[in-house]
């Protein structure tokens, strides 16, 4: 079912920087309208938004801050912003095209603090990072600790595979 026929009155539209992923979207999500755009300078008017969503997406914005704030000016008064996003207390060994260095944050209680500075109140966090980040690295390192067993890659790949999945826990 489509959006539209899950909820007639409904507007939605997703915004990317990539014009590819748009394609993509355009095709797979019958129903929904999309824009090319960029979350942090947001072609939206202020006001005009019920609810914003982001989905692991926001780590990746140049910046998180702006992208915030811009959340909370296009959205009306009462409006609610869902994310999902990950912290990262260090990127260097990303990349800066991956994780922009101004987005590390160390701890839930920092992002609160980006979420109130960027004008939102009664803000609920949740901190899966054990249930998903965490797991989701403990299991790739089970897997490059097999497929080291079985001789499916070297001790080269084994190390900075490691080296990678360990870094991505800390």
């Amino acid at each position: 079912r489509t959006v539209k026929q899950l909820r007639p009155l409904a507007s939605v539209i997703g915004i990317n920087i990539s014009a590819r992923q748009l394609r993509h979207c355009r095709d797979s999500v019958p129903g929904c309208d999309f824009a090319l755009m960029d979350a942090a300078n947001l072609a939206l008017p202020s006001g005009t938004i019920d609810c914003a969503v982001s989905v692991e997406a926001a780590f990746h914005f140049r910046t998180r801050a702006g992208f915030l704030r811009e959340a909370f000016r296009v959205l009306r008064p009462g409006g609610r912003l869902a994310l999902s996003d990950i912290l990262f207390r260090d990127t260097c060994w990303l990349g800066d095209l991956m994780v922009p260095r101004e987005n590390t944050l160390a701890t839930p209680d920092a992002y609160a603090g980006l979420l109130h500075q960027a004008g939102f109140r009664d803000v609920v966090l949740v901190d899966a990072t054990a249930r998903c980040w965490t797991a989701f690295c403990r299991v790739r390192l089970d897997t490059i600790s097999e497929q080291w067993s079985n001789g499916l890659i070297d001790r080269h790949a084994f190390a900075a595979q490691t080296s990678y999945f360990t870094n991505l826990m800390e």
